[in-house]
């Protein structure tokens, strides 16, 4: 890329933020993600409000570590939004988030929203998550700034991070706009520093300083992590004091659980399986196209479960037998099934 300054608004897991982030020391601390899976349907009877739910169908028990919860929102001309959002830091290996927001939709409650309706989207993406804890220690460095999720930009409690995209995106390009004017070099050491003051002045800054510690409390299950994350968010982030760390996802073990056994079969009408889902995505990707994905295809069986059941657009499978936990397996890789969910 040859610019005087370039931007990066990449998402989460962008390959040049990524680069840029290892070669300038950008971030000394570790972000942590979620992924959502979200479907849009055509309803006979309009929803005049926004709902939020946290817990089920995930399991409260401390040992899970799962953390997540649902959205439903009104769109126009009759359709709603409704989708699963889940932190990647779980231990059951079966865990999936696709499956989760089938499941979901199995609840009276949201049985009856979607009633005599018909799915017309699907999509998937992930989110970051780690919030104040997990920003960059610098959004600069020589001829570039770093904006939105790519600097990790979302508030968690509050589902929300584009307005922060937006409003970083403004401030780098003010920034951007005063290195490259008369006699000045946008790529000379501390020349967008400018950036960085503006961000820490603003409303980013302060948002994600109060509610700094709400995600991290739920590493110790749902319940206990519900009270201290309640009472930082109420206490606008002064208690607990300090900023608690956070632990990458990849750091925590996984092992083959039991979270599969509850998932519904899908039945086309209201419960989908995940092609079926990908093929609604829009997804345009040739079946002869290269592969982008660059992983082991034998794998302990740990890690490979991990994959199939995470990855919402089937693009993991299992090959040969079953093995038992601990043994190495093959893994069948369909990279064109990617829907670029990060």
């Amino acid at each position: 890329i040859r610019a005087r300054v370039t931007i990066l608004a990449e998402g989460t897991q962008g390959h040049l933020a990524g680069i840029a982030s290892e070669r300038f020391g950008l971030a000394s601390r570790p972000q942590v993600y979620a992924l959502g899976v979200k479907e849009v349907w055509e309803v006979p009877r309009p929803l005049e409000r926004v709902i939020h739910t946290m817990g089920w169908p995930l399991r409260a028990g401390k040992r899970y570590r799962e953390f997540g919860g649902s959205f439903i929102y009104p769109l126009e001309e009759g359709k709603i939004a409704l989708g699963m959002v889940v932190g990647l830091d779980y231990t059951d290996a079966t865990l999936s988030v696709h499956d989760l927001l089938q499941e979901l939709k199995t609840h009276p409650f949201v049985r009856r929203l979607l009633d005599g309706g018909t799915r017309v989207g699907w999509g998937a993406k992930t989110i970051p998550e780690g919030g104040f804890q997990a920003l960059p220690d610098r959004l600069s460095f020589p001829g570039g700034l770093v904006v939105g999720d790519s600097a990790g930009f979302v508030n968690v409690p509050a589902l929300k991070g584009v307005h922060y995209a937006m409003k970083s995106g403004i401030l780098a390009a003010e920034a951007a706009v005063g290195a490259v004017g008369p006699g000045e070099t946008a790529w000379s050491p501390g020349a967008l520093d400018g950036y960085d003051e503006a961000v820490r002045a603003s409303y980013i800054w302060s948002g994600l300083l109060k509610v700094r510690n709400a995600r991290s409390a739920f590493s110790k299950g749902f319940y206990r992590g519900a009270l201290v994350a309640g009472l930082s968010i109420t206490t606008l982030g002064a208690l607990p004091p300090g900023t608690r760390k956070l632990e990458r996802d990849a750091d925590v073990p996984v092992s083959v659980g039991s979270g599969a056994e509850a998932y519904p079969d899908p039945d086309g009408k209201l419960v989908f399986d995940k092609l079926s889902s990908v093929y609604l995505s829009g997804n345009k990707t040739r079946d002869d196209a290269p592969s982008h994905i660059r992983v082991d295809t034998k794998v302990r069986r740990e890690l490979a479960e991990a994959w199939v059941h995470m990855c919402p657009a089937h693009v993991y499978e299992l090959g040969g037998e079953a093995s038992p936990a601990g043994h190495v397996v093959d893994v069948e890789v369909t990279a064109s099934n990617c829907v670029q969910c990060g």
